[in-house]
């Protein structure tokens, strides 16, 4: 089988070009609120950009409950003092496969956790709730494992609801602070690439092509070779 200069066989060569599109990776993200600002109630607000690895987003939560009018046992429910929600894209040719949880209460009133834990809710784009339950649940926590993997695009982390279930009195507080752990991977390869694969792949192929056939032209062997010994009226043809 031919080669390219390099010691690659043409397959090799595309295969290169292919991997090297869907795969590249710039740096997995670490966002912290103290650092880099707080997050805001409603996603939509921010896009995090995700790459291959582990990306870690961490800050805090709060939630006070407040006296509405609806009856027991939910008759005080949460005012979301410190809802944290965001969007996050991954890469062409990656995709989401694990996310994770993990929390540490820091403070609560003296009566909040009598009857019942904290309560936060979350859900990736529009797929189902899932609760984290502050301090009850074991953390970390593994999040919609229904919905995993997705693949390259924007999605939505939503915080849904917070609450402090079971609270008999007003302005109960509990805070926390959280990480997520989003695990990106490389996307298993297909028989169809992604349109930008597709476009990157043609053109390499082209040049490659092309090099090829100019290597290819030089060591045709010439069909005329001019006059050498002979008069300057004639020629001599050789195969």
């Amino acid at each position: 089988m031919k080669t390219t200069r390099a010691g690659l066989t043409p397959a090799a060569f595309l295969a290169a070009i292919l991997f090297g599109a869907s795969v590249a990776s710039a740096a997995p993200l670490t966002y912290q609120e103290s650092v880099s600002g707080d997050l805001p109630m409603l996603h939509g607000g921010v896009t995090l950009g995700f790459d291959i690895g582990t990306n870690t987003v961490s800050g805090t939560s709060r939630v006070t409950s407040l006296p509405l009018p609806i009856p027991p046992p939910d008759q005080f429910f949460a005012n979301g003092i410190d809802f944290d929600a965001f969007d996050f894209s991954i890469p062409s040719g990656a995709q989401l496969t694990s996310v994770k949880y993990a929390f540490t209460m820091t403070d609560s009133s003296a009566t909040a956790l009598t009857n019942g834990p904290a309560e936060a809710d979350f859900r990736l784009d529009s797929g189902s709730e899932q609760a984290a339950l502050i301090p009850d649940s074991t953390s970390p926590i593994t999040f919609f494992p229904v919905e995993l993997p997705v693949g390259s695009g924007v999605h939505a982390l939503v915080n849904s609801h917070l609450r402090i279930v079971g609270s008999l009195a007003p302005f109960d507080f509990v805070a926390w602070q959280y990480t997520w752990t989003f695990e990106v991977a490389p996307a298993p390869v297909t028989g169809v690439p992604e349109p930008g694969t597709l476009g990157l792949l043609g053109s390499a192929f082209t040049v490659f092509m092309a090099r090829t056939w100019r290597r290819h032209v030089r060591r045709l062997p010439l069909l005329y070779e001019p006059p050498r010994s002979a008069g300057p009226n004639t020629a001599t043809w050789s195969a």
